[in-house]
């Protein structure tokens, strides 16, 4: 599991490392392309393989750096997802969240309301 990838990268096992850095590497070749275009000012990194951020961000920075042009990571900052197991819950409220308070819908209950 990749849990047991991270414990054991965290206690020093160099394949466990390296595996981890590569991983950081391939998700950097994607990130790349994205971060090109849309130019953020902010990657969040999280999953099972934030539990070694700086490990596996590292991987991630060393081909998003490589690949990507200075004007779209001359401020780009790499943090960590500050919701662990609760990201896609939070991100699902979140979606929730915008379509019940969207200025439409909100429109349409004062009209009803003011009827």
């Amino acid at each position: 599991h990749i849990r047991d990838l991270v414990a054991a990268a965290l206690a020093g096992d160099a394949i466990a490392r390296g595996l981890l850095r590569e991983a950081g590497r391939q998700l950097g070749e994607v990130l790349a392309i994205a971060i090109n275009l849309l130019n953020p000012e902010v990657v969040v990194i999280g999953g099972d393989m934030a539990g070694a951020f700086d490990l596996y961000t590292a991987g991630v920075r060393e081909t998003v750096y490589s690949r990507s042009t200075a004007l779209a990571t001359r401020d780009l900052t790499f943090v960590p997802s500050t919701h662990a197991d609760s990201t896609g819950m939070v991100g699902c409220a979140a979606v929730v969240i915008n379509h019940l308070l969207s200025p439409e819908r909100l429109d349409a209950h004062l009209d009803a309301v003011a009827r």
